[in-house]
This record gives structure tokens, sequence and C-alpha cells, in this order.
């Protein structure tokens, strides 16, 4: 074999900035001890550096990509790893789907270009997988970063995933929903007229709850969703009697937050009989004994 120094040379400086590049916990100690601003900033640089390296060859990029969002919560520019991102997120194991996710919703946002590159790969894990928390890492993307575009896209998927048979599913579609109805107005209609959205309040899982009520107040909130607020204010009688139930009874107190039953979802109710309830003297009589105990 020819061992000359220029044929080792490439394979001795990738040795040796293999050996350079810090783990991601010892980046964040290395950045932790800087005194001074121009110290921190030399070390993400060369850091930086190192990581534009090894994605340049493919090499270390779940780890790689973990220093990149460390790098951008710090505030310096991590462009140049959006595209490994959609890199990831076409791998097959769950491991490298959730770096990937986690990269997508915080080195992306919905104005960057980069982001209709993952589209298909988002639409392929919500529907084609059958993995429930593939599924799950792809409604959160929907959930935090989707804009109007890709809320019509996914919409079809996430309305779907409604009805889906698992819990942890059904809540982040309805957090997905939320997002789709807010970006996209018109979107309101498809949910609203949904039946399933008629008996959410009779629901006794307190996760799947407090996620359809959010769903709903969004859509009842918007200008599109008025035409339906006669409809839901039907619902006032089951919204008090749930709002009851945790007020008076303290029946799940495994939502108890300092010796409140479940806060969070009592602030979702009484949102919701704030907005069917505006200027009915029949929705106020049946909300009074319930508002004056909460």
């Amino acid at each position: 074999p020819d061992y000359s120094f220029c044929t080792l040379l490439p394979s001795v400086v990738r040795l040796e900035t293999d050996a350079m590049s810090a783990r991601l916990r010892d980046l964040i100690r290395a950045v932790r001890s800087c005194k001074t601003a121009a110290e921190e900033r030399a070390v993400v640089q060369r850091e930086s550096a190192i990581v534009r390296q090894q994605l340049h060859r493919g090499d270390n990029r779940g780890p790689n990509l973990l220093k990149l969002m460390y790098m951008s919560m710090l505030g310096y520019a991590t462009e140049f790893g959006q595209l490994e991102v959609v890199k990831l997120l076409a791998e097959a194991d769950f491991a490298s789907k959730r770096v990937g996710y986690l990269a997508l919703c915080v080195l992306l946002d919905e104005s960057q270009e980069v982001l209709t590159l993952a589209e298909n790969h988002i639409k392929r894990d919500l529907v084609a997988t059958g993995n429930p928390f593939i599924t799950s890492l792809a409604l959160d993307a929907v959930a935090n970063i989707a804009g109007a575009d890709m809320s019509r896209d996914m919409m079809n998927e996430v309305y779907g995933l409604l009805g889906s048979s698992n819990t942890h599913v059904r809540k982040k579609a309805a957090l997905a929903a939320q997002r789709a109805v807010r970006k996209a107005p018109e979107l309101v209609d498809v949910f609203l007229e949904d039946e399933r959205l008629m008996s959410i309040l009779n629901e006794r899982n307190h996760g799947i709850l407090i996620c359809f009520v959010t769903l709903l107040n969004e859509c009842l909130a918007s200008e599109n969703g008025k035409p339906y607020l006669t409809k839901y204010a039907t619902l006032i009688p089951a919204a008090v009697r749930q709002l009851n139930q945790l007020v008076m009874s303290g029946y799940a107190t495994e939502h108890e937050v300092g010796g409140i039953a479940d806060p969070f979802l009592q602030v979702k109710l009484l949102q919701f009989l704030r907005i069917v309830g505006r200027g009915s003297e029949d929705a106020a009589e049946a909300m009074n004994n319930v508002l004056a105990q909460a």
C-alpha cells in the first residue's frame, strides 16, 4: 500500500478534527466557563467550523444537530445545518427521527423555504408508519411550525388522526388542528361540522378533554366560527357540569395543582363558556352557581 505523506494527510486531518470535536455536554461546559462574550464566540465559532466539516462528510449527523440547536438557542447562526435536518427526517429509526423533529422545531420556522422539503417526510410519518411515537413527532412539528400552506396540505391527515384509538396521538392531533385553524381560518368549518366535537364534553380523560376544548375555543373564537355559536351553546350544561365536578367534587386528585383540581382545564372551560355564552341570559343563568364557587 502507498503510505506516502500525501495519502495519509487527509486521514490524519480527519482524525485530528474528530478528536477536537466536543460532545454536547462538553460544549455546554466550555460555553458556561467563558468569562467574556468574546471567549464564548471563539468557542462557538471553533465548534461550528468542526460541525460544518463533519456534516459535509455526513458524519455524526444527530449529535452535531444537537450542538447546532444549542448554538441556535444562544443566538448564533446555524442556517448551514438546515438541510441536514431534512436528511435526518428521512432516516427510518426512531432515535434519528426524534432528533430530526426536535431540530426541525428549533432551527426552522414557517417562513423557511427548507420546510417545504420536509413536508413529504412529515406527511409520510403521519400516515404510513404505524408507529404512534413517530406519528406523535410529526404531529408535534405541525403543531409548532406549520404555516398556512402546510396546514392545508396536512389537514386530511390531522383530521383523520383526531379519531385515533391512541390517546397520545389524539391529544397531539387536536393541538395540531388548533395550529391549522389559526393559520388557515377557512379550515374552521371542517372541524366545527364534525359531530365528534358535540360530544367531547362527555370525555373523562382530562388530557383529551383539555386539548379538544382548546381546539373548540380556537375555532369558535375565530370569525369563521361565529355561525356555529348557537349550535355549540347547547353544550353549556355539559361544560357547567364538568366545571362543577372540578370545583366541587375534586374527583381527579391526580390533576391537582396547589389544592386546585386541574386548573388548566378549568381555564379552558371558562373560556368556552365566555365564547358561547356572550349576550345570552339563559347561558348566564346556567353558569351562575358554578362561577360563584369558582
